[in-house]
């Protein structure tokens, strides 16, 4: 989002840019065997269908979201002082361009605001949509015009999803441009580089920015390289060769959660794997976190995780077609053994026939403690004897050990679903 001067070339009518474009050639410069691109009318070839499948619903963004040529203008740090400072594209265009998606993903309308806002306010998206491209990774749409789809439509690189506009910008709000981005770990998550987008041209396919003559866009020269014009002519329906989704399973361990999911298919070059805490005051799953490991390894222990608290985790596999459909998640919760209890709580020699001993409760640690174990020896003759141990079901957190010895040791220890505990500190009772 960039704040513009009203009097830049970026506010040129359609029949101006133009007649300067065929004056000064301002066309991109093709990749090695292919011929200049000229911004002329697009191609209406379509060989991609406009549906995916729940169980195969995304590709890589690897797609240009213009179809009808536009001049590229900020990246990142290209643009001085209207510089994002973070990863972006501007594609300049004209009003009610069409806007697709960079990939197939589930879509979502962000914010539907229009009109400008002012210099105080600051820019914002205006109407805005963003995709869900699988595992985390989002595509954002900015200062569209109109929003062509419906939330949680499932689209492809062949789906209209809005139209080029100014909505957001600073009043007056004249230049018509699309602001794209690229973020991992869903909407709010970093922005990232967005790697290089193709075009199916007249003359084939087209690679960006390399055709402009560099292998960065931060590094091309705002506004002097125009986009194809632009087909599905080249495209393919890729999101069918995309991996199948996994099936996980996930073990408790201390602080910590085990998730395996087998070994992934052939051609698999990384796997997501996405952790969400459950939040007690809000009753709901918080924040996800993303995993990314590279290769096709078959599990992942996840560790400093908070004992008693459920996690639910899922998996994504990725090819060189994009990522999988999220696994079903599941959902676990870290626990380790109890802690010793403290002791004793009381210990008295009533009547001289028995120890009346009792102890604390001892930390569940993530697992309700479920049953305690009480010991004690003593000494006959000045030497003790063998520990006698009695356990107690439930919550009981005392004993009495009938007893006519003078002299004893008494000691405790509590057990949840993962094991016992260690034994507490031994006491010593005399008559």
């Amino acid at each position: 989002m960039i704040l513009r001067n009203p009097a830049s070339a970026g506010r040129l009518g359609r029949g101006l840019i133009a007649l300067l474009a065929t004056a000064l050639m301002l066309a991109l410069t093709a990749a090695p065997g292919t011929s200049h691109a000229q911004p002329t009318s697009t191609t209406s070839s379509d060989a991609i269908s406009a549906t995916t499948t729940a169980s195969h619903p995304f590709s890589d963004p690897v797609w240009l979201p213009l179809r009808v040529p536009a001049r590229v203008d900020c990246s990142k740090t290209n643009c001085g002082e209207r510089s994002h400072g973070y990863w972006a594209i501007d594609f300049l265009g004209q009003l009610d361009d069409p806007v697709y998606a960079a990939g197939a993903g589930i879509a979502h309308i962000n914010t539907n605001r229009g009109g400008c806002r002012t210099k105080a306010q600051g820019v914002d998206s205006g109407r805005s949509v963003w995709i869900d491209h699988g595992a985390g990774k989002v595509t954002k749409y900015n200062h569209l015009n109109s929003i062509k789809i419906t939330d949680g439509q499932r689209v492809t690189p062949a789906t209209k999803i809005g139209t080029v506009g100014s909505t957001g910008d600073i009043a007056p709000c004249r230049t018509k441009y699309l602001h794209y981005e690229v973020r991992e770990d869903g909407l709010t998550g970093h922005r990232i580089y967005p790697g290089s987008l193709f075009a199916c041209s007249s003359s084939g396919r087209v690679k960006m920015p390399q055709a402009f003559g560099v292998t960065n866009w931060n590094a091309h020269n705002i506004l002097k390289k125009w986009t194809p014009a632009a087909s599905t002519s080249c495209m393919s329906a890729n999101w069918n060769a995309t991996p199948a989704k996994p099936t996980v399973s996930m073990t408790p361990g201390p602080a910590s959660v085990k998730v395996a999911w087998g070994t992934p298919p052939r051609g698999t070059n990384k796997v997501i794997v996405k952790l969400e805490r459950y939040a007690t005051s809000k009753k709901a799953y918080g924040r996800a976190y993303h995993y990314t490991l590279s290769g096709a390894p078959t599990s992942k222990t996840l560790t400093q995780l908070t004992n008693g608290r459920p996690y639910r985790s899922t998996v994504s596999f990725h090819n060189a077609y994009g990522n999988s459909a999220w696994a079903t998640a599941k959902v676990a919760t870290p626990a380790s053994r109890p802690s010793a209890p403290k002791s004793p709580r009381f210990l008295t020699y009533p009547h001289g026939k028995y120890v009346h001993y009792g102890w604390h409760r001892s930390s569940a640690n993530g697992a309700v403690v479920t049953k305690y174990q009480a010991a004690m020896k003593c000494q006959t003759k000045g030497t003790y004897g063998k520990w006698t141990v009695v356990t107690k079901s439930g919550d009981v957190i005392y004993h009495n050990f009938p007893t006519k010895k003078s002299v004893c040791k008494v000691m405790a220890r509590g057990a949840n679903k993962v094991g016992w505990s260690k034994w507490s500190t031994k006491s010593v009772i005399k008559k």
